[in-house]
């Protein structure tokens, strides 16, 4: 019995000791005060654009675009899903050029299906991790290959 109100009252301590630490949202804060939900808002946002064509009718397929801002020489990611599932890989590692562009090719399946690519941009200190968009700006843009058997 006396171990039990023991640890209650220790567990009481521990409480009161660490309710200065947490915010009315209930974030933590962080040694210059901000809490953490506050340091993420604070994150700018990259755009990454993204287009895809066939090289004339050759079969081959490139996916070629540019991330904003200044993003020069800089590591990206393309990813990869079959157009049914429900996950992305990472399929091929790139990096921009000089003015923040990229150009890969990309391949269709060997099989009939969709297959779909995007791609992703690390997130550092200053930006949170951004995905590609379309050059008109949609949400959310994936370059999509069908391929069928003849």
């Amino acid at each position: 019995m006396f171990a039990t109100r023991m640890r209650l009252a220790v567990a009481m301590v521990a409480l009161a000791v660490a309710a200065p630490l947490v915010g009315a949202t209930g974030a933590v804060a962080d040694q210059t005060g901000q809490s953490t939900s506050q340091v993420a808002q604070a994150k700018k946002s990259r755009t990454v654009y993204l287009k895809g064509k066939e090289i004339r009718d050759t079969g081959r397929f490139v996916a070629y675009g540019r991330v904003e801002p200044g993003y020069a020489k800089r590591p990206a990611i393309i990813q990869r899903k079959l157009k049914s599932a429900n996950k992305w890989s990472n399929w091929k590692r790139f990096k921009t050029d000089g003015k923040s562009k990229y150009r890969e090719s990309i391949a269709a399946l060997n099989k009939s299906g969709i297959v779909c690519y995007r791609i992703k941009v690390a997130g550092n200190k200053s930006f949170k991790l951004a995905y590609s968009r379309d050059i008109a700006g949609k949400s959310s843009a994936q370059v999509c290959i069908k391929t069928s058997k003849f």
